[in-house]
């Protein structure tokens, strides 16, 4: 994502609250408890990124995919158009690490009391706080780093928090690692990964690396199998791919994210309808391989040189002048959002998030439609 000019923070303010360390220090502080299986400690320090790996070059951290509460809080403390006084804001950000809130009591036997505390102790908190009251918390953010189903716990399940559920959680925009198609006001931002550059000179080093790399695998694939989940084609694909080994690898990422991927899909990966490889219509590999090899060196160009600086966060001091990572588009985004709003004096919030510069029709499709199936290379 290159960005030709440093944009100005006139009107676009943002304030953070200084919570109580109960909504974000502490779950951080019960690292070593947060997972039965593993203790989170050390993938808390370097500001959240984790230890480093010095033999894959400089910007590379052992970081967890949890860790993006803690990553985007200490990024925006350093942003240019942070401010102190609230009344000079437009935007405000709630540093609230519910997802680590949550992580705690995934698996322990504790009651839907105890999990729902922490998100109804701080609507309580923000309905104090005079930013908030004044637009019903429309102008504010939140950065969550786990899954919307985790917090809307349906009324016969124990899994989750209740905490999007809440009448108050409904105005704010809520930024999560995959989010609720049908919910306008959650939007999915990436999931952070190891490499956090610094400045534009460690990404176009890493683009030059990637770009020259040797590629073994033609088709990676990520995700555990779901038996008990009729409707999952993880199974399916699983099979296709271990069929044929030669040309496909498990471990890649699933790109889904409206704010930091083009509308037009087919630059970067191949859409195949999931029905029809549920049914045994269509085997993946075979289809994947049936791409002419210009055009995938095409779409790997594009994803390396235009999607990819778009789906890292760099480290909390980080500074580009060509590039916006995935933070950066967040913000630019959600600045631009506020500022459209206020000028046109109209209650636009409901307007689905990234989307707004689709048709009217688009739109309604979008919302009826769940996002199909699409495998990138």
């Amino acid at each position: 994502m290159h960005v030709a000019t440093q944009r100005s923070c006139d009107n676009r303010g943002i304030f953070v609250y200084d919570l109580p360390s109960k909504f974000n220090r502490d779950p951080m502080a019960q690292c070593q408890d947060l997972l039965p299986w593993t203790d989170l400690c050390e993938y808390f320090a370097n500001d959240a990124m984790g230890q480093p790996m010095p033999r894959l070059g400089k910007g590379w951290y052992r970081t967890h995919q949890y860790s993006l509460e803690p990553i985007f809080h200490l990024r925006i403390l350093n942003r240019p158009c942070r401010v102190h006084d609230y009344n000079n804001a437009k935007l405000f950000y709630v540093p609230f690490y519910g997802g680590l809130s949550i992580l705690r009591w995934h698996f322990k036997n504790v009651s839907s009391d105890v999990k729902d505390m922490l998100g109804v102790l701080l609507i309580k908190w923000l309905e104090d706080q005079p930013p908030w009251t004044r637009n019903s918390g429309k102008d504010h953010m939140l950065v969550l780093g786990k899954i919307s189903w985790d917090f809307r716990r349906n009324r016969h399940g124990a899994w989750g928090s209740n905490f999007f559920l809440l009448d108050a959680m409904q105005a704010p925009c809520k930024f999560l690692i995959k989010r609720q198609p049908r919910k306008l006001n959650e939007i999915g931002i990436p999931h952070p990964t190891n490499f956090h550059p610094h400045e534009d000179t460690d990404i176009v080093a890493w683009q030059a690396r990637i770009i020259s790399s040797w590629r073994r695998s033609l088709v990676s694939f990520a995700g555990a199998a779901r038996p008990k989940a009729v409707e999952s084609i993880r199974s399916v694909l699983m099979r296709q791919c271990m069929s044929s080994s030669d040309h496909c690898s498990r471990f890649t990422a699933y790109y889904q994210y409206t704010w930091h991927l083009p509308e037009d899909h087919r630059k970067y990966s191949v859409f195949i309808d999931e029905e029809e490889v549920r049914e045994g219509k269509v085997d993946v590999i075979e289809r994947l391989k049936g791409v002419p090899v210009e055009e995938r060196h095409e779409i790997r160009r594009f994803i390396v040189y235009a999607l990819m600086p778009g789906l890292v966060y760099g480290d909390s001091g980080a500074k580009f002048e060509k590039f916006r990572d995935a933070f950066d588009i967040v913000m630019d985004n959600m600045a631009d959002r506020v500022g459209r709003k206020e000028a046109m004096k109209a209650p636009s919030y409901l307007r689905p998030i990234g989307l707004m510069q689709n048709s009217r029709k688009e739109l309604l499709d979008y919302i009826e439609e769940e996002p199909k199936s699409e495998f990138a290379f």
